[in-house]
């Protein structure tokens, strides 16, 4: 399939330092990391409370659990319309459509993992057969999470070099289909190869907070740590529910470093390499 830039391309927005930090901080799959190794967040959040907190959460404030999940389930969905708004260019209708989609696909997430539930709830009480609910909401949140931030930034990753010669992201979208059926092999394998990159940068990470970011930190006399509040009530909650929030966007600010790594070795082995936009073989081709 031909990369061809639009016939009359749009003129390109300025790219501000602000725009591109926040591109790096909020976009691509920054965040990731912290499903894939929810540890991170002990960086930042101080351990003893922290425990202190969930255990109270699971034993006598059991009847905030419900209200908890809805508010990082929020504070998530935020953040992925926040990804998919400042990851790459799109229009007002585009932006719409993907919020209704993302809903619809949650939804759908939700009702099975409350199937789940019952299946573990029917199991044990049936045939005696002990499922942890626990273990349920914690891999689901984790596989949820991951799942959306990979396919927003497999999705940008395919767009991009479309979008670079002027196409809409639905029009690049449907030349990202359209060289999925002509080129399989080359598709699946970009994607396995850049999961690969994803996973070891993360590792990499939590390695990188250990032996650089610790003894800088411990260098220049500085600590970190959010301090959780005992649950006396929803505003507690909700105070609780944002510094979690804020350890994890903490975590993606000093992930920024690896993230434009992995966005720089992927601009070089995808496959698809877009030609800079020229004017003059359009107006030759319609001329003639």
């Amino acid at each position: 399939m031909e990369m061809t830039p639009e016939k009359i391309p749009p003129k390109p927005k300025p790219k501000t330092i602000g725009i591109r930090f926040l591109r790096y901080w909020l976009g691509s799959f920054n965040g990731i990391q912290v499903f894939i190794f929810p540890v991170l967040l002990l960086n930042w959040l101080d351990a003893l409370e922290l425990v202190q907190v969930v255990t109270e959460l699971l034993t006598f404030k059991i009847h905030y659990l419900p209200l908890t999940i809805f508010m990082f389930l929020a504070v998530y969905v935020l953040f992925i319309l926040a990804k998919y708004y400042v990851s790459a260019p799109h229009s007002k209708a585009e932006f719409k459509r993907f919020i209704i989609e993302l809903h619809k696909y949650l939804l759908i997430c939700l009702l099975c993992f409350a199937i789940l539930f019952l299946l573990a709830i029917f199991l044990k009480y049936f045939y005696g057969i002990l499922i942890s609910e626990k273990t349920i909401a914690s891999v689901a949140a984790r596989v949820l999470g991951m799942f959306a931030i990979l396919f927003c930034h497999l999705s940008q990753s395919w767009t991009e070099p479309w979008q670079k010669l002027g196409h809409s992201f639905s029009n690049a979208s449907a030349r990202v289909m359209v060289f999925a059926r002509h080129h399989p092999y080359r598709f699946h394998t970009f994607n396995v190869v850049h999961l690969f990159f994803i996973l070891i940068l993360c590792k990499a990470y939590v390695n990188w907070q250990e032996y650089i970011y610790y003894p800088i930190f411990y260098a220049l006399g500085l600590d970190f740590k959010f301090i959780m509040i005992p649950l006396n009530n929803t505003l507690a909650l909700s105070v609780n529910v944002i510094l979690v929030t804020f350890a994890a966007l903490c975590s993606s600010f000093f992930f920024i470093p690896l993230v434009w790594l992995a966005t720089q070795i992927t601009r070089f082995l995808h496959p698809i390499k877009p030609q800079k936009r020229t004017h003059q073989p359009i107006l030759e081709k319609v001329n003639e």
